[in-house]
């Protein structure tokens, strides 16, 4: 396994493309198609029942991520015994799990009202919808969902991607018809608790018949079991911080501003969602891999692939931020029209946001193989504190900017910083001066980038799809020839390119489960 970790992430990257395109492209279509048959509002109540729906995952509280852990070394040496017996124990936690959902969920559904500021669409009972969204959610973790920790063990994320991939293009499908034919918003949620159920049916099945040799059965020893309760008490935190993160806004928004507010803002943080979705696949994909490496290798080795992650990161997180600050406002003209635009210094906070939250993916997804929770146990804690404090302190004080702006900060200056030190204090040993300064530097040049970029062209007027590819186009260019001038001597560039032509040449992926 270890000599095909390169051609096991390839695969997964492929297929995690193909699912994201679906599942990222075509909700843009279907969110034009509500904006302009029912209404902003109900692009609002989109936003705020996933947002609330979210905060109930987290009677997860990170077992999904301890588990998977757990799984690594024995899915590595094929030890199917264990894996059987940590999969009937995550069963039987999930169980539990669904059932706290439901009665959380019962709990909150008679204040779901004092959550929206300001008129709800008249054709709606706000507490029929979210128990529709309640049902999709307690689903997901009540029908074989801990099954997909087996693929993920096994590196095999591309199936799940292919499974939701199809899944998701039949969901669309009827969407798409129930929102032009019967303009009915009650059938268009319906569709996503069926689509879980599917989802589910078939992981169930195809895990069932390809990893029979790993039976749902037996206990884990009461070490395994002690270090699964540790684990899960450090990431409780780190659960409760990534949830509030991306959730409160839309909730602070909703409650403060109102759903029209909210709808605009989802808008454009869907597009930034999307591009996360975009560089996740490929980073995301590598997880396993990474995981595998860490368990089989020496620091040396795992430091030397994170500071090649790192650098890939870095291009596409800067590569796609200056895109974002030169398209943004013309994207969002063409996709919702004139009315969904916000001023400039929005746009630019937009896209500080964006910038800071993903530049901290290769360093989480390196905590997370690892384990390494504990070691920053308090970071998510503080981070939520100062989120919830400064996120409505400066509602009030500036609006929406102030929303974004008290992200900025937890991520940036809190989370990043911690992260940090944590990770190359704790695995690689090491001080992580040249990797902070590396990353100033960049963010130096990418701001550059970004302005110079902006400026020649800022006069190509976007007045439809064409002209918006030209423009995006010619950002491209421009962004990847600075980069290319700036970096084509740094040797991590020159060892991805090495990786990326070894890839090439050998071809083909062979099923390595």
């Amino acid at each position: 396994m270890k000599g095909n970790r390169k051609k096991i992430a390839a695969r997964n990257l492929l297929f995690g493309i193909v699912n994201k395109f679906i599942t990222l492209f075509i909700p843009f279509v279907i969110y034009a198609i509500i904006k302009n048959e029912l209404g902003s509002e109900y692009l609002g109540l989109n936003s705020l029942f996933s947002s609330l729906l979210q905060m109930l995952s987290l009677a997860e509280i990170g077992l999904g991520s301890a588990m998977v852990y757990e799984m690594y070394k024995p899915a590595a040496y094929k030890d199917y015994k264990e894996l059987g017996e940590i999969l009937n124990l995550y069963k039987k936690i999930y169980k539990i799990i669904f059932i706290i959902i439901i009665i959380i969920g019962i709990i909150i559904l008679p204040f779901v009202n004092y959550f929206i500021e300001g008129s709800i669409p008249d054709d709606v009972d706000i507490k029929i919808l979210f128990i529709i969204y309640l049902t999709n959610t307690a689903i997901s973790y009540g029908m074989y969902a801990y099954k997909k920790s087996l693929l993920q063990a096994f590196q095999r994320t591309d199936i799940i991607s292919n499974i939701n991939t199809i899944v998701n293009i039949g969901m669309y499908i009827i969407q798409f018809m129930v929102l032009i034919i019967f303009k009915n918003y009650y059938m268009y949620i319906l569709t996503l608790p069926i689509a879980t159920i599917i989802d589910n049916l078939i992981i169930n099945k195809i895990v069932s018949r390809e990893y029979s040799n790993v039976k749902c059965e037996g206990k884990v020893s009461e070490s395994t079991k002690r270090d699964i309760k540790n684990r899960i008490k450090s990431l409780i935190g780190h659960k409760v911080g990534a949830v509030v993160i991306s959730s409160l806004d839309s909730v602070v928004i909703s409650s403060f501003l109102g759903l029209e507010v909210l709808a605009i803002y989802s808008s454009y943080f869907y597009v930034i969602k999307a591009l996360n979705g975009i560089i996740n696949i490929g980073f995301n994909s590598v997880l396993p891999s990474i995981g595998n490496s860490i368990a089989t290798e020496n620091k040396e080795h795992n430091n030397d692939i994170f500071n090649k992650l790192t650098f890939a990161l870095c291009w596409v997180v800067g590569f796609c931020s200056i895109c974002l600050l030169c398209l943004y406002q013309d994207f969002i003209f063409l996709w919702m029209g004139n009315e969904f635009l916000l001023p400039m210094q929005s746009v630019i906070l937009f896209v500080v946001y964006f910038y800071s939250w993903q530049i901290r993916v290769i360093g989480l997804a390196f905590k997370d193989a690892a384990g390494m929770w504990e070691d920053d146990f308090w970071k998510p804690y503080i981070g939520l504190f100062i989120n919830l404090f400064v996120n409505i302190a400066l509602v009030k004080i500036i609006g929406l900017n102030g929303v974004l702006i008290s992200t900025i900060i937890v991520m940036a200056f809190v989370y990043f910083i911690w992260e940090t030190k944590v990770l190359f204090k704790n695995m690689f040993y090491k001080s992580s001066k040249n990797y902070v300064k590396f990353m100033i530097k960049h963010l130096i040049i990418t701001a550059i980038i970004s302005i110079i970029t902006f400026y020649l062209t800022r006069k190509i007027e976007v007045s439809n799809t064409i002209t918006f590819v030209v423009k995006g186009v010619i950002c491209a260019i421009i962004i990847n020839l600075f980069y290319i001038c700036i970096y084509f001597k740094n040797n991590n560039f020159k060892k991805l390119i090495k990786d990326f032509q070894q890839i090439l040449k050998k071809g083909g992926i062979k099923n390595e489960g």
